[in-house]
């Protein structure tokens, strides 16, 4: 059995398979409507997380027995809000080109 290449050139995912005259090239349609819904959630998460990191920093800033430092949940939630806003740019391929 011939094993899939999978790869994605432009807003297209192209697929190659065995056929019986050789390889084959079969284009696949993205559904980018789909795409761009999942990358409004994880948006509308990252905006979220953004909250919960301006919360922390109040409460680190209003800490009177606090050393001063960034707190160690606000670096973990802006690590976990930067990966979401990567994936959403990537979701959104060719669309938000230049924005990063």
């Amino acid at each position: 059995a011939g094993r899939r290449k999978i790869a994605i050139r432009g807003d297209r995912l192209q697929s190659s398979g065995c056929s019986v005259n050789g390889l084959r090239r079969r284009t696949l349609p993205i559904m980018q409507d789909d795409l761009d819904r999942v990358a409004d959630q994880l948006e509308a998460l990252s905006e979220q997380l953004v909250d919960l990191s301006m919360s922390a920093l109040r409460e680190a800033l209003n800490d009177q027995d606090g050393d001063g430092s960034r707190p160690a949940v606000e670096k973990r939630i802006s690590r976990a809000r930067r990966g979401i806003d990567k994936a959403a740019y990537i979701l959104r391929g060719e669309s938000m080109a230049g924005m990063i």
